[in-house]
């Protein structure tokens, strides 16, 4: 029914439709997806970028990416099964998609809170009718500026630290743990248990940032997952995963 839903909203719904009932067909690309809607190219890619902010490609392979993430999360088959199911016709391409959207491996969304899975401010997938672009709010913008300035600022420690003590002991022989580091899961400490997406993408950014330093040993964030609501101290942490450096 499209009651009460704008005409954009009405236009969506359409794209969402047919996306839908030709989901597991990889051939279905942006030529058959314009066909289906009923206008040209050129229209339907302003349409969608007007509305959506996303060009025609990318609102297909969204909206995939956002139906094999609901599958993974009802854990209702392995990856590359539902890579498949979503229209994909390369688990690994799969894999490197789903990764450069949602920031983690299909792998990973059972170790995920299922509230912060999407990471996008417009979810293609309705859950009763089309939702409008969401603008982030000031308050969501200030936690990522502040986000953001925190990420730089332990980064260049860690950086600044780690060459000084490269500096310091290039004539002596150094143990390899000397060089590693493992960044714990950041806590939500407001009363907003969405804004727990923030703690996690600090710990993403900078354990991204680290794991491009030559001869840095980074712990895995899988690893240090189990860490999240642990009562150990920081040295036994520490110890118990052998690292120099505990974040």
């Amino acid at each position: 029914m499209t009651k009460g839903l704008s005409m954009d909203q009405v236009f969506i719904k359409k794209g969402v439709d047919i996306l839908e009932a030709n989901l597991e067909n990889e051939h279905f690309g942006v030529r058959e997806f314009t066909k289906e809607m009923g206008i040209n190219r050129s229209q339907l890619y302003r349409k969608l970028k007007a509305i959506t902010g996303k060009s025609t490609s990318k609102f297909i392979c969204e909206f995939r990416l956002q139906k094999a993430m609901i599958m993974l999360q009802n854990n209702e088959a392995t990856v590359s099964e539902i890579a498949y199911r979503v229209g994909f016709n390369s688990p690994t391409y799969f894999n490197t998609c789903f990764n450069k959207y949602y920031g983690y491996p299909p792998g990973e969304v059972k170790f995920k809170d299922i509230e912060t899975s999407n990471q996008d401010n417009f979810s293609i997938i309705p859950n009763t009718t089309i939702q409008s672009v969401k603008k982030p709010s000031i308050q969501k913008m200030v936690l990522l500026f502040s986000s953001g300035i925190v990420i730089l600022f332990v980064i260049s420690y860690i950086i600044h630290t780690f060459f000084l003590d490269n500096m310091i002991t290039e004539t002596t022989a150094v143990a390899f743990n000397d060089r590693s580091i493992a960044i714990l899961p950041g806590k939500n400490l407001s009363n907003n248990k969405e804004n727990q997406y923030f703690a996690d993408c600090v710990m993403g950014s900078i354990q991204n940032h680290l794991n491009k330093i030559a001869d840095l040993k980074v712990i895995s964030e899988t690893t240090m997952e189990k860490y999240r609501k642990t009562k150990k101290t920081a040295p036994e942490i520490a110890k118990e995963l052998g690292v120099h450096y505990l974040l």
